[in-house]
């Protein structure tokens, strides 16, 4: 449950202000906030085939390595922003791990006994909810009061 709720605080605490923050960095009129994004789902989408790997060499090893290697690519993200090649890089492996982190934590979770099934599901629930929620409260006070304006459309 621990690894979810971070996971997921991972995924959603960063995603809901990254917009804010890439328009931030390259301009309200600038296109590469919207590349930027794209590259994350083009990573996010590479689900089809690393999925395939992840049959073939062991779903819990290869969430394991996604696991660990989304520590430096999160971190990455807000940290390279002003070095746009490597920000392009870390948002692409973001998408790459992050698909691989959810897809085989709910695959793993729900290949247990049909016994507790029901409940590590609803548990795995509980957790991503937990951290969806938690997400509004995660980013500092700055980057919150610009995504209001944004939202406002000032």
């Amino acid at each position: 449950m621990l690894t979810t709720f971070l996971v997921m605080l991972g995924w959603y605490g960063l995603y809901t202000f990254l917009g804010t923050a890439l328009r931030d960095h390259f301009g309200a009129r600038s296109s590469l906030t919207g590349v930027m994004i794209l590259l994350y789902g083009l990573g996010f989408a590479t689900s089809i085939i690393t999925g395939r790997w992840a049959d073939r060499l062991g779903k819990e090893r290869v969430l394991a390595t996604a696991l660990a290697g989304l520590v430096p690519a999160l971190a990455g993200v807000p940290l390279e922003t002003e070095w746009t090649p490597l920000l392009v890089i870390c948002l692409f492996l973001w998408g790459v791990l992050q698909s691989l982190a959810v897809t085989l934590l709910g695959t793993l979770l729900s290949e247990c006994s049909e016994r507790h099934r029901g409940t590590v599901i609803a548990f795995y629930s509980l957790a991503t909810n937990l951290a969806v929620a938690r997400t509004p409260c995660s980013g500092s006070s700055r980057t919150k009061q610009r995504s209001e304006v944004n939202m406002l459309g000032g």
